[in-house]
């Protein structure tokens, strides 16, 4: 007589045991520390960030933006209450938002990005560098609206930014006046 099959492979077992033991380890950590961890993994939150960039994608603005000449290699198309949706689901951090605003090629990730900077953690001189690589209107416009504008040296970053050429840093500057006024 044959040895009946057992109704759990040795694989699932396995699984299980790692899944539980993954499991213990979050209930002992803190948030702050499940950020910190390895399970704050940037590369797959960048993968992730794509896929939903890929998901609300639109051709027809992307053509649009595209012929308007915009001068990103890759334009997804989303609009800003979409990117607005995707930055409630991400957590505010340095890291991330810094390798979405380094992600120049991409529009999307640029704009993101604007959502993600932790306010706390940006002094002027990275305030400063941030504004001075916008590359196009609606960049420094969303940057200043986003992030600028709540900074404390605020004011001081604008007169800074705005030299009164036709750089898009100094439109940034100028941005950040306007947002400031409406404040």
């Amino acid at each position: 007589m044959a040895t009946p099959r057992p109704y759990f492979s040795r694989s699932f077992f396995i699984f299980l045991s790692f899944f539980l033991i993954l499991h213990a380890f979050r209930e002992k950590c803190s948030p702050a520390d499940y950020n910190n961890s390895v399970f704050m993994n940037i590369d797959n939150e960048i993968k992730t960030i794509k896929h939903d960039f890929m998901a609300f994608r639109n051709g027809i603005v992307a053509d649009t933006l595209r012929k308007a000449g915009m001068p990103y290699n890759i334009i997804f198309g989303l609009q800003l209450p979409q990117i607005s949706e995707i930055s409630r689901t991400r957590p505010k951090d340095l890291r991330l938002a810094e390798t979405l605003w380094n992600d120049s090629g991409v529009r999307e990730s640029r704009l993101l990005a604007c959502y993600l900077f932790p306010i706390s953690e940006i002094d002027e001189d990275k305030a400063f560098e941030l504004a001075t690589s916008v590359q196009t209107a609606e960049e420094a416009d969303i940057l200043s609206f986003r992030l600028l504008k709540y900074l404390p040296f605020a004011s001081v970053l604008a007169d800074r930014l705005d030299t009164g050429d036709n750089t898009p840093a100094s439109y940034c500057g100028k941005a950040l006046r306007r947002n400031l006024e409406s404040r």
